[in-house]
């Protein structure tokens, strides 16, 4: 150990001596990234393996906070919760010594090679995040997790007891068993914004954008052109759900409830004719076969995952990559054997083929994909089951349909997730930059402007609270309307079963050019909105081109926004060039 200090101690004033030398600066930062992946690639993997087992409910998050208060030896016992793996991780990035190695680097300014410079951006984010001190605010969100997923936990025997006797009021029940949490919520975005701004951001939200690839200041533009281009056909598809409602409650339009909505939401997903009941074996063998035809090899997925019902479980669905050089990549679900079942597992085994199949030759920093992307992937995924006549085939269904639904749309739920997108996002925007206001509030009237429509005043419940991808407050929403729009022009360029090609279009860069540029590699175009308005429709496709001209924030925005306005000033930070 002592050699190697020492080895460093030479390279650091080598650098001294040879500062003007960009080949001495890639040389070093090369050095640098040997040394630093081989310290995180056992605590990523460990850091994984406690995301599967907290996520999945076999550990709690009350023993995540409490793991955060033992000794660093503790950390290096197996099959520990998450906390653990990133107090880890965290005392890697609080290395002073390589964070002056890192200032030096990047106040040399002479890091030309692309992948180094991606690679330098995200390693020098995370030591520059991490030494912020974000405490507080994991302390207030691990506080608001264990008690929201102990709720989670809940669901499936909730849900059973309710078909029992079909009580009236479950929607009321469930959604008022969360409202406690609002407080808990506010305060957590207050404490993520108050570190944000540390780090020179309006807000949290803002940052999360900028991380992500995504051009903040023109978040209310994307979605006013999503509003005025799906307004008149989404009028169509609610003037059909209030007719259905009515016709199946026996009752006035003024007497529609926020769960009848739900209700018909739940009918657009699938026509009746499409739902069929399968065995376990029987949906292995048609997902087996389907991304067959792209050549992508699935046994080892579902081998090492969990895919099907039990009352006991978490009921949700997620990917997690655990080990991305041994391919160790697993699903979660919480599924039937059905159509709904295949469904969601077509989205999960988008996410894992697409970390399978990255390049090995991408460096290791660089493999896990921007989220925008991913996400696109498995909507190309899970959409095939309304777009690709192969894979109904082997679902063995019919593609004749009486719902008036798909009468009048290729995809319903396409129209009513981008309208509920759209509500979501500025929800999320809006709390972010006023903490302070009414949520519940905020989120009905965004309900009636995006929605169309107004429930009585006494069934403006705190739905929000209960909607796990609100709690996460990762914004999320905004990657995932990105991945609508990617995914629907990837259905064009490559539709039905021609799903090998997006192998070496799309997965196997993982994060080496930015989301954008990928999707340009693939189809030879632009993000192009008209290819995600066209998704759904079923007659009268547009051909005129809708741009967005996609401006994605450089990397380094966040950093020299850190530096040159002087937002580093503790002596730690202040190197002499």
């Amino acid at each position: 150990m002592k050699r190697i200090k020492n080895i460093f101690l030479v390279v650091l004033l080598f650098l001294n001596v040879s500062c003007s030398d960009n080949k001495q600066s890639e040389r070093l930062f090369s050095y640098f990234l040997n040394r630093h992946v081989e310290q995180i690639k056992p605590i990523n993997k460990k850091f994984n393996e406690a995301i599967w087992a907290t996520y999945s409910g076999k550990s709690s998050f009350s023993e995540l906070l409490t793991e955060t208060r033992l000794t660093d030896s503790l950390y290096r016992n197996i099959g520990q919760p998450t906390d653990y793996y990133q107090n880890l991780l965290n005392s890697v990035y609080d290395n002073s010594t390589d964070f002056e190695l890192l200032m030096k680097i990047r106040k040399s300014g002479l890091i030309s090679d692309v992948m180094l410079k991606r690679q330098f951006v995200d390693v020098f984010r995370n030591y520059i995040t991490i030494q912020n001190n974000w405490d507080e605010t994991d302390h207030k969100k691990t506080e608001l997790y264990e008690q929201f997923f102990e709720l989670k936990k809940t669901e499936s025997s909730f849900w059973d007891s309710i078909r029992q006797v079909k009580g009236a009021n479950a929607r009321k029940e469930w959604i008022e068993r969360f409202a406690f949490l609002t407080d808990d919520f506010r305060e957590m975005i207050i404490s993520m914004n108050s570190d944000a701004s540390r780090l020179g951001y309006t807000n949290y939200y803002q940052l999360m954008m900028e991380f992500n690839g995504v051009e903040y200041k023109r978040l209310d533009e994307l979605c006013r052109i999503v509003e005025n281009e799906t307004n008149e056909d989404y009028r169509k598809l609610l003037a059909i759900s209030q007719n259905e409602i009515c016709t199946k409650f026996d009752i006035e339009p003024s007497e529609i409830q926020a769960q009848h909505y739900s209700y018909a939401i739940k009918k657009m997903v699938v026509p009746d004719e499409w739902q069929k009941k399968y065995t376990q074996d029987e949906c292995v063998g048609i997902l087996d076969a389907f991304f067959a035809k792209g050549d992508y090899q699935i046994d080892d997925i579902i081998a090492n995952s969990d895919l099907w019902y039990a009352d006991n479980k978490m009921n949700q669905s997620f990917f997690c990559n655990i080990d991305v050089e041994k391919s160790d990549h697993r699903i979660y679900a919480n599924v039937m054997p059905s159509t709904i079942g295949i469904y969601t597992l077509l989205h999960e085994m988008g996410h894992a083929v697409h970390y399978k199949y990255v390049d090995q030759k991408v460096p290791y920093l660089l493999k896990d994909p921007n989220e925008i992307t991913t996400e696109a992937i498995a909507i190309y995924f899970n959409d095939k089951l309304y777009h690709s006549p192969t894979l109904r085939n082997m679902m063995g269904i019919n593609d004749t349909v009486r719902s008036m639904y798909y009468q009048a749309f290729s995809d319903p739920t396409r129209l009513i997730f981008l309208r509920k997108l759209i509500r979501n996002i500025q929800f999320e925007k809006s709390i972010f930059e006023n903490p302070t206001q009414d949520y519940t509030a905020l989120w009905w009237q965004l309900t009636q402007n995006y929605l169309l429509y107004e429930v009585q005043e006494e069934d403006h419940l705190p739905e929000w609270v209960s909607d796990q991808h609100i709690i996460n407050a990762s914004g999320i929403h905004v990657s995932y309307l990105y991945a609508f729009a990617f995914a629907a022009q990837l259905e064009v360029y490559f539709p039905d079963d021609n799903i090998a090609a997006v192998k070496d279009l799309v997965m196997k860069f993982g994060d080496t050019m930015d989301w954008n540029e990928i999707l340009k590699n693939a189809t030879g175009e632009d993000l192009n909105l008209n290819y995600l308005f066209n998704s759904y429709r079923l007659k009268n496709r547009s051909k005129v081109p809708i741009a967005f001209d996609v401006k994605i924030p450089s990397k380094f925005s966040f950093i020299e926004k850190r530096i040159d306005e002087g937002l580093i000033d503790r002596e730690l930070f202040t190197i002499q060039s």
